[in-house]
């Protein structure tokens, strides 16, 4: 005996079938948006939250996400590293190279791999701190360039003071609506 087919669980029907001479219904005109009046852009979906975080160089973010993405990417970075000396402990240091600059280069076949391991580990870092830098700019009111001024020695604590320290104005700016209270308008509480 033959049983007949089943839609999604066990036992259940399947899906009736749809008549192809039923009339779809109208479609109702939209009325005008009025552009003067309509809502911000939305933050990005929380779903979407993190990957948005490490890899878009566009909106704003606030002082905790910029920590918080900052911290958590130093620690995965420092993690890897480590995990790349302890499988490769010839591996000079940078205080060893800096000292002896020849320690690099006594067995160039030995050192490859690590240092091919340290650069895919350095590159993708070097870009998402850019990414998360460049957002905090932007809650500061700023253009993204300025975050160039963050690898470079000695100017790098002026971003880093700035970025870490100082709250973006309220409101929105050129680069999006404020991550903080993003639905309310600054101007209504003063």
């Amino acid at each position: 005996m033959q049983q007949a087919p089943t839609f999604g669980r066990r036992g259940a029907p399947p899906p009736a079938p749809v008549a192809a001479t039923q009339p779809r219904p109208a479609a109702q005109p939209r009325p005008p948006v009025d552009r003067a009046r309509a809502a911000p852009a939305p933050a990005p979906a929380r779903q979407n939250f993190l990957v948005w975080l490490l890899t878009s160089f566009e909106g704003r973010i606030r002082r905790r996400d910029y920590w918080l993405a900052y911290i958590g990417i130093t620690v995965v970075v420092l993690a890897a590293q480590a995990v790349v000396r302890a499988a490769f402990p010839h591996y000079p240091t940078t205080l060893q190279v800096l000292r002896d600059p020849a320690v690099m280069f006594d067995d160039s076949t030995a050192h490859m791999i690590p240092a091919m391991l340290m650069l895919l580990i350095s590159v993708p870092a070097i870009f998402v701190r850019t990414a998360v830098v460049t957002k905090r700019w932007h809650d500061r009111g700023r253009t993204g360039w300025f975050t160039l001024f963050s690898y470079v020695p000695l100017v790098n604590l002026w971003p880093f003071i700035e970025l870490g320290f100082f709250d973006g104005p309220p409101g929105e700016n050129r680069f999006g609506p404020s991550p903080k209270n993003p639905g309310i308008d600054p101007e209504v509480f003063s």
